[in-house]
């Protein structure tokens, strides 16, 4: 248990050595890549990569780490906007694909298979509003709201009606870094809206549409991605029981990471445990059918079972990633990447803590091999930070202290209260969630 609590550690370490406001985002192989040619040029991929080296950095209390990021995305915006001219015919807004790099290129790279995925920067744009979740910080948001604006508007532009359904989708793209068999039994990439897609949109839209309303501007753009939103297709469950990938239900081709369809669960939230269970459940199915090997998979996946509450499964999981997936100095030796050593450390908080569905869930899929522990400073969406403790796996007290004004239900397995608090007050609970005074 000691050397699982080290290795969540080491991710928020990896974060502050890596990333820090006026030098560069953290990259595939961070900034401990020593080769020339390091493997894919040691770049920022960003149909999961570069994302999942952030995702510790708000709840793991590295809102400062952040900063890179965004300073990269306004970057992008500029270029991707170039690109949503020359390639796309459309004039306002930005768009980037499934790569970048210091220049911040953000036209299609690579084979079509991997490269024609206008949703690369649309998807990182869901760190600004992360950070605002968090934070609060209301001048963050006027500042950095023109970049998601952008690649909402760019987005919207793209979509086309689908002949059959009638739903607005993307006119092609791909599922990272997965293919179907077409009629032919040949494995084909290219297709109209895949489920990422869609859970992608589904976060832009609606997170632009709230930053709007909060900034009081865009009413016309409301109303647009609102719209929009409406008119996307829904999340359909295929005939395999799983959730479906694709806009019909194709086969799975046999290669590839077959995980982009969990967006929509984590690190999104259009599909949530308790508000769409039966969705929730084709997670679970697909999960047992496909237990992961190592590197960002196995990161990725220990947080898809956090996010359903299996602690059994997350403290099985939790243990494989030490056993088999560190180097002698713990860092992620699975394929020269960081991102499982980041992703790990943001999966273990999702074990601790959750606050994505509107209320803040303590110890919601802790490990059954840690019966005694605590910790302190992990961060909550509204601007609120955790400190709690537990003895033989059960809650013994929970201090919440508020950094912003608000309202918010805290849950405990079945139990639940609602409490307000002021900037600078903190909550006492013993395990039953009681005050303490």
């Amino acid at each position: 248990a000691g050397l699982e609590a080290l290795t969540f550690q080491f991710g928020r370490y990896l974060l502050a050595a890596s990333s820090r406001a006026g030098g560069q985002p953290a990259n595939l192989q961070g900034i401990w890549n020593e080769q020339v040619l390091p493997p894919w040029g040691s770049k920022y991929t960003i149909n999961i990569n570069t994302e999942m080296n952030y995702w510790p950095a708000e709840v793991c209390n590295l809102p400062e780490c952040h900063a890179p990021l965004f300073a990269m995305l306004k970057d992008m915006s500029v270029t991707g906007a170039e690109t949503a001219k020359k390639f796309y015919g459309i004039k306002t807004g930005w768009v980037a694909h499934h790569n970048t790099d210091l220049w911040r290129g953000t036209a299609p790279t690579d084979a079509a298979r991997f490269g024609m995925w206008p949703v690369g920067g649309a998807w990182l744009c869901q760190d600004i509003w992360e950070h605002y979740a968090f934070t609060g910080d209301r001048e963050f948001l006027a500042t950095n709201y023109p970049v998601m604006r952008g690649a909402a508007e760019f987005l919207e532009q793209l979509l086309v009606e689908d002949p059959v359904h009638h739903w607005l989708v993307t006119p092609f793209s791909m599922s990272p870094e997965h293919g179907y068999l077409d009629a032919h039994g040949q494995t084909a990439f290219l297709s109209p809206a895949p489920t990422m897609d869609i859970g992608i949109m589904r976060e832009l839209f609606s997170h632009c549409i709230a930053a709007a309303t909060i900034l009081g501007q865009d009413a016309t753009w409301r109303l647009r991605w609102e719209q929009a939103l409406y008119a996307l297709p829904p999340y359909q469950i295929g005939r395999s029981g799983y959730l479906q990938e694709w806009l019909e239900d194709w086969q799975p081709a046999p290669a590839g990471h077959i995980v982009s369809p969990n967006f929509p669960f984590y690190p999104g939230n259009s599909i949530t445990l308790h508000g769409n269970p039966e969705l929730a459940a084709t997670y679970a199915q697909w999960l047992s059918a496909h237990p992961p090997g190592g590197g960002f998979p196995l990161s990725w996946d220990i947080a898809m079972w956090a996010r359903l509450e299996r602690s059994d499964q997350v403290g099985a999981l939790v243990r494989k990633y030490v056993e088999n997936a560190p180097a002698q100095n713990l860092h992620n030796s699975g394929s020269n990447q960081s991102d499982a050593s980041f992703g790990y450390t943001a999966a273990v908080a999702e074990a601790l803590l959750q606050s994505h569905a509107g209320e803040i869930c303590l110890l919601p899929a802790l490990p059954p091999q840690w019966l005694d522990g605590g910790v302190a400073g992990l961060c909550a969406r509204g601007g609120w930070v955790v400190n709690m403790g537990w003895q033989q796996g059960q809650l013994k007290w929970a201090e919440i202290k508020a950094r912003q004004p608000g309202k918010k239900v805290i849950r405990y397995g079945s139990q639940r209260g609602e409490f307000s608090l002021q900037p600078g007050q903190t909550l006492k609970l013993d395990g039953h969630l009681s005050p303490q005074k």
